[in-house]
């Protein structure tokens, strides 16, 4: 028996060893796996706006993050629904509306497959031979890049479209108050300015009578007759992107 006992014991030192393996497998890196989303209600009673948005600010550039926000919608929701408190509170400051602003456009698409469709669309915005006030010849290049995911589904590439109605909304309002104001150094103007130019050029197709099933079908490669269409940077319509787009410096891309 006694030469028994030190097996025993190793064995039962395993055992035990093994277990808490397991709980600490569980109850450490399970946790770490989850992202707490956060408690707007709360957090407007325990800090200001600035930081609040900086919290939101570092919150979305985290794809972690992102992903539980897409688990909950209604979290998704309350966030929207706080950027625009802020965007329209006559109190915010106009560096806190331009912030909320851009946040509610950029988080919109990000939240979208429209965002898989912007990171296509990088290299047109910078390609010199890519015209987006030709909106005829443009039209078919931009739409061929349409993500994969909603060439399966009509409804979901409609849901894309409705986005990127909703950041051209928010954008369009960013630019009014920019109209006035200097650029907030809080935001990531490079990116804010391709995701309004691009949605702002969506959002003409539909709105000079391009329906929604003839977008559908070009983005399938199918014949659709753009003939008519008429730029969309006619010096009326578009300045809130100018006004975008020299906040990012990139005032003389559409020259």
């Amino acid at each position: 028996m006694k030469r028994l006992m030190p097996f025993l014991v190793i064995g039962a030192m395993l055992g035990l060893l093994a277990g808490c393996a397991e709980l600490f497998q569980f109850n450490i890196f399970d946790k770490l796996d989850r992202i707490k989303l956060p408690d707007l209600s709360t957090l407007k009673t325990e800090m200001g706006t600035d930081e609040i948005l900086d919290l939101l600010s570092e919150e979305t550039e985290s794809d972690s993050f992102l992903d539980a926000l897409g688990e909950d919608p209604d979290k998704e929701e309350e966030i929207r629904t706080y950027l625009d408190e802020v965007a329209s509170d006559g109190s915010s400051s106009d560096e806190q509306k331009q912030r909320a602003l851009a946040m509610k456009g950029d988080l919109t698409l990000a939240m979208s497959p429209a965002g898989v469709f912007l990171d296509n669309a990088a290299a047109l915005v910078t390609d010199p031979d890519f015209d987006f006030s030709d909106l005829e010849a443009a039209a078919p290049k931009l739409l061929r890049i349409v993500p994969a995911e909603v060439l399966e589904d009509f409804s979901a590439f409609e849901g894309m479209l409705e986005d990127f109605s909703d950041a051209d909304e928010a954008y369009e309002a960013l630019g009014g108050v920019l109209g006035g104001s200097i650029p907030s150094s809080e935001i990531n103007w490079g990116r804010t300015a391709q995701n309004a130019l691009v949605s702002y050029v969506v959002q003409s197709l539909r709105d000079q009578g391009m329906s929604n099933q003839e977008l559908f079908d070009a983005a399938h490669g199918g014949t659709v007759d753009f003939s008519g269409l008429t730029s969309p940077f006619d010096g009326v319509n578009d300045t809130h992107v100018t006004e975008i787009l020299d906040a990012a410096g990139m005032g003389g891309l559409l020259a």
